[in-house]
């Protein structure tokens, strides 16, 4: 007898969005416990790991949606763009033919080719919630792809034209409420006053509000709906 394999299809948006929120929220149950002044010892570099985690997977996320909305579109027995998704067969047969091209674009812009092919309005890229995802871009790059620099004393980078100081020109302007672990030091703003349940609370909502429009347009269910209905992408 032959043996039989079972080949298993895994949503890894749904674990991203997960992660996104749940260590958000540890975040926050830090900070409460700071400013409550029952904060324990290592809480600040804990805190610090929460965050950063966070941000990482929020973006995460988007990529792993947009990613398996690509390759389901060949897949007759699957959610999202395939057959058990909401794109009429046509529709899918245009999503898989570019879905190998569509591998060497940036995250941002494999979304906009889906809506494109699909013949839907492109988001604006200078609006909500376009422009809140490419912040948010920037600012996981930042943290993955770090560069050490010195930078002035409780502030965001003054005086500067780099790149960072444009990120963290843009951070200030959200308005996160800071990092209480840092609030009576000279730190930066970036990256220590920055990371923070704030800063996390705003990068799972943008990334959130980019992937509820994309969906919207193209008029299917995303995978993470269930999860939104039991309060479980709360940050």
């Amino acid at each position: 007898m032959d043996d039989v394999q079972i080949s298993v299809w895994h949503y890894f948006s749904f674990d991203q969005a997960l992660t996104a929120c749940t260590l958000s929220r540890q975040c926050g149950r830090l900070e409460a416990e700071k400013r409550a002044g029952t904060a324990g010892e290592g809480s600040l570099s804990e805190h610090m790991s929460y965050a950063i985690g966070s941000v990482i997977a929020s973006f995460c996320f988007l990529e792993a949606t947009i990613n398996e909305f690509y390759a389901t579109a060949s897949r007759d027995n699957l959610e999202v763009a395939g057959g058990r998704g909401g794109l009429d067969p046509v529709d899918r047969q245009r999503i898989a033919a570019i879905a190998k091209d569509a591998e060497k674009l940036s995250t941002l812009t494999q979304f906009q080719l889906a809506l494109a092919v699909l013949r839907k309005p492109p988001l604006d890229t200078g609006a909500r919630p376009y422009s809140e995802a490419e912040l948010l871009r920037r600012l996981r790059n930042e943290l993955v792809h770090y560069t050490p620099r010195l930078r002035p004393s409780d502030s965001g980078e003054s005086g500067s034209n780099s790149d960072s100081h444009a990120l963290v020109t843009a951070l200030l302007q959200r308005r996160f409420e800071p990092n209480p672990f840092y609030a009576d030091f000279a730190n930066p703003y970036f990256p220590q006053k920055c990371l923070g349940h704030g800063c996390t609370t705003w990068a799972w909502k943008a990334a959130l509000a980019f992937a509820d429009t994309f969906h919207e347009r193209v008029g299917i269910s995303p995978v993470y709906e269930d999860a939104r209905a039991h309060g479980r992408l709360e940050p």
